[in-house]
């Protein structure tokens, strides 16, 4: 044990991007959630940085990226993920 397996780390990098397009949207679905393991998360690990960032905006699709990283700025996992506006009923 001890290691934080994919389910851990794709929940933060969910959070950490839903959390920063909560402030700018106020409604979409999750397209697709692509993360990616750079090291394993030991759960012995204090501290992490979560970061999420607006990447970009193609009409009713909006595309962020985030990042899990220690402190020492060793980096565990990144992600990207797109978010889909339904189309405005008529």
């Amino acid at each position: 044990g001890g290691e934080g397996g994919g389910g851990g780390g794709g929940a933060a990098a969910k959070a950490a991007v839903a959390s920063s397009r909560s402030s700018t949207e106020t409604f979409g679905f999750t397209a697709y959630l692509h993360v990616n393991y750079r090291r394993p998360l030991l759960a012995s690990v204090p501290v992490v940085i979560l970061r999420a960032k607006h990447d970009r905006q193609e009409g009713r699709k909006q595309y962020l990226k985030a990042s899990i990283a220690g402190v020492g700025g060793e980096l565990y996992a990144d992600a990207e993920t797109l978010f889909v506006r339904p189309k405005p009923k008529k």
